[in-house]
């Protein structure tokens, strides 16, 4: 976006189109998506997130198998508001339980039949995600027909590692 601004590409574009712009891509982009899920016979999550400025972002990808690969889609971010954006609505709910009430509805949308469909998930590994009581794993576990598998992604693996030898190495 910066590089076509600076660029005076969007010079005569006013906010309101780019958004527009934006908005028909992205649809468009998950239509394919969504036709592509359609003609597989299962799919896998991967959901990544992140909290900035109080501001909770869910990065979610879909992984298919196509014409004899596997295929990655990036689908998106989707912004959860957090108990302090609207405290008398999430009073007792928990995180990863308001996370699932906005993914569930996002998957109807895109991916009709993704409670049959869906068969696995990858994700961090963190307690929000993959805790038995009230991960998002159990979320997706119970309202899918499948059981999932889960994956501890070896990247977040790889990360929290290097962080624990860079703490210990900072402390000494």
């Amino acid at each position: 976006f910066n590089t076509l601004k600076q660029q005076g590409r969007l010079a005569s574009c006013l906010p309101k189109q780019i958004s527009h712009i934006v908005t028909l891509v992205g649809v468009f982009s998950l239509s394919l998506i969504s036709e592509i899920v359609d003609k597989t016979m299962g799919f896998s999550l991967a959901i990544d997130g992140t909290t900035a400025k109080r501001v909770k972002l869910q990065a979610i990808c879909i992984y298919v198998f196509v014409a004899g690969k596997v295929e990655s889609f990036y689908v998106g971010h989707l912004q959860i508001p957090s108990k302090f954006d609207f405290p008398l609505l999430h009073k007792k709910e928990s995180a990863t339980s308001r996370l699932f009430r906005y993914l569930s509805p996002l998957f109807d949308l895109i991916f009709p039949n993704w409670k049959r469909k869906l068969i696995g998930v990858s994700t961090d590994g963190a307690n929000d995600m993959r805790g038995q009581d009230d991960g998002l794993h159990r979320f997706l576990n119970d309202a899918t027909e499948n059981e999932l598998f889960c994956i501890w992604c070896g990247y977040h693996q790889l990360e929290v590692e290097i962080g624990h030898r860079y703490t210990q190495d900072l402390s000494m």
